[in-house]
């Protein structure tokens, strides 16, 4: 049992630095490539962050007051979907230099890793996504994690 608990923990800081590792290449990219981002772009991803914020916020029990509360909300979150829009852009440019691409063995590995969390098996997840319009959008960010992952792979990185 202790092995089996120091593999847990192991395996928990890795992933840990590889988000904060992630996030410094992310926040790097987006100090390095000031781009301009269509506003539909923002939008959209406003949208999906304010859809994820209010859910988060009703499996509080808690919900935003009114028409002002939802535009605070927004508001608030607007800063945060016009970073992941412009890194969004910034990738997929890299992506597409690189060629890059989401493989359906990627998309299946990614989709078997979503199926326990939703309570299905593989089969009715990858069905589910696509009767619901997601498997473009699941491609995309797949897309876009392997061009940061190259990115990273790239770069010569020291470690305190």
């Amino acid at each position: 049992m202790k092995e089996a608990i120091k593999k847990t923990i192991a395996s928990q800081k890795e992933r840990f630095r590889r988000l904060r590792l992630q996030d410094e290449a992310a926040g790097q990219l987006l100090e390095k490539h000031p781009v301009g981002v269509p506003g539909a772009m923002v939008e959209s991803e406003l949208q999906m962050l304010l859809e994820r914020e209010l859910s988060n916020l009703r499996g509080q029990g808690m919900e935003p007051k009114g028409e002002d509360g939802l535009k605070e909300v927004a508001e608030s979150l607007r800063p945060m979907a016009e970073k992941r829009a412009r890194l969004s852009l910034i990738l997929e440019s890299v992506a597409e230099a690189k060629k890059i691409e989401c493989t359906d063995e990627d998309f299946e590995q990614d989709m078997a890793k979503a199926a326990p969390q939703l309570g299905m098996n593989l089969q009715q997840t990858v069905s589910w996504v696509r009767q619901n319009g997601r498997e473009a959008s699941i491609r995309a960010r797949l897309r876009e994690e392997k061009a940061l992952e190259f990115i990273i792979s790239k770069a010569d990185i020291k470690e305190a």
